[in-house]
């Protein structure tokens, strides 16, 4: 009887998913983005006050993402790459309906897709950042600046989903 009514969580050694179903959404941590354990509570809180029928894959490294499940889905990912694979962000960027990348902590050429994909790419900094990235990132024409934060995004989690008023920012196809 547990866990009847409320979200199902289980994961292995390198992630975690909250929901019954594949994930729609791939989640890869940064924690000096999102915040430490901060980031789970805000996503927890979030799908509680606004229930939506999809799961929620979360991973601490790209490596971990698995390949097999990003297709179609919505990829995040925030603040700096650990062991930044080029070739891994290219699959990404192909196969995922749409890769969010939260105040990205590297160069657009250290991605290493083409930005030709740009259409489903979003990439999103606060209003008041100071990374040393922004600049370059703004020449793709793609940056979207987020009202109120510098490079901690405390409000990332209605970024993702959509939900902030009166913003045209990415969101989940409910």
């Amino acid at each position: 009887m547990a866990g009847l009514g409320g979200a199902e969580i289980h994961g292995s050694k390198d992630r975690v998913i909250l929901g019954k179903k594949a994930p729609s959404v791939w989640l890869v941590v940064d924690e000096r983005t999102l915040g430490s354990c901060g980031f789970a509570k805000s996503l927890r809180q979030y799908l509680a006050e606004h229930p939506l029928d999809l799961s929620v894959g979360i991973v601490r490294t790209l490596s971990a993402l698995p390949d097999d499940e990003v297709s179609g889905a919505t990829v995040v990912v925030a603040g700096s790459l650990e062991g930044r694979n080029q070739e891994k962000m290219r699959r990404l960027a192909t196969a995922a309906s749409k890769l969010i990348l939260l105040a990205p902590a590297y160069y657009p050429q250290e991605m290493g897709f083409d930005l030709g994909v740009k259409d489903r790419v979003e990439i999103c900094f606060g209003e008041f950042s100071q990374s040393a990235y922004l600049t370059a990132w703004e020449e793709t024409g793609k940056v979207r600046r987020i009202a109120g934060t510098g490079d901690f995004l405390s409000n990332w989690v209605p970024i993702v989903f959509g939900e902030i008023p009166g913003h045209e920012y990415p969101c989940v196809r409910r």
